[in-house]
């Protein structure tokens, strides 16, 4: 079975979101394409009317990832941390975008620096253990996952890997049901929570049912 949190273009929403930007039009994770597009290009209207505003190109790179555009976000995330080597926001989207492009050794070396800029939200948390899942490395990724969930219980997304990483380094147990079970609590409609919420229940039972004598 395969555990997926998010697709390349579901995280790239999730992320932007943690970045709080204050001012001018608010993105959204539910918007549809053509809406992001749209806000996209009204973002690089204002850009060429103020080309030096660096709030405006922080958000042209976060619109760029929302768009699912990963390379041009990539490029744009390296052009501003050469010019403001300790802007977060920058190392933040090429994170994500090396995401997009399923580079997750990259993104976790992007994630390092983020840390080292400042404390890891919870959010953030749930993102660097849902990088460190997909490098395998499950036991570091429950370390983070764990402190995500403790701060912020409503997260979906970090019980769905969090049970991810409990199945990997255990096989199916009640632990994984109720990771999976609160998944779908809180998003009754996250992808592949059902299926594998009830691929796990089969295989619970086939172990605790006693053979017939």
């Amino acid at each position: 079975m395969i555990f997926n949190r998010f697709s390349s273009m579901a995280l790239s929403a999730a992320i932007f979101l943690a970045f709080g930007v204050s001012s001018g039009p608010a993105w959204c994770g539910e918007a549809t394409q053509e809406q992001n597009l749209a806000l996209l290009k009204q973002i690089e209207a204002d850009l060429v009317r103020k080309p030096g505003d660096l709030e405006l190109q922080v958000r042209h790179m976060q619109a760029l990832g929302v768009a699912g555009r990963f390379p041009d976000e990539l490029r744009e995330s390296e052009i501003l941390i050469a010019k403001y080597p300790k802007l977060r926001a920058a190392f933040k989207c090429k994170m994500f975008a090396l995401v997009g492009l399923g580079n997750w050794s990259g993104a976790l070396a992007s994630m390092d620096r983020v840390k080292a800029l400042g404390p890891l939200s919870s959010s953030e948390l749930a993102t660097r253990g849902t990088i460190l899942a997909s490098l395998g490395r499950y036991s570091e990724a429950l370390i983070d996952l764990n402190e995500s969930i403790q701060r912020n219980s409503s997260d979906a997304g970090a019980f769905f890997t969090r049970a991810e990483c409990l199945f990997k380094t255990n096989g199916p147990s009640v632990d994984v049901v109720r990771n999976l079970e609160k998944t779908l609590k809180l998003d009754p409609d996250f992808p592949n929570a059902q299926k594998l919420l009830d691929y796990m229940n089969k295989r619970l039972s086939r172990v605790t049912t006693p053979s017939p004598r």
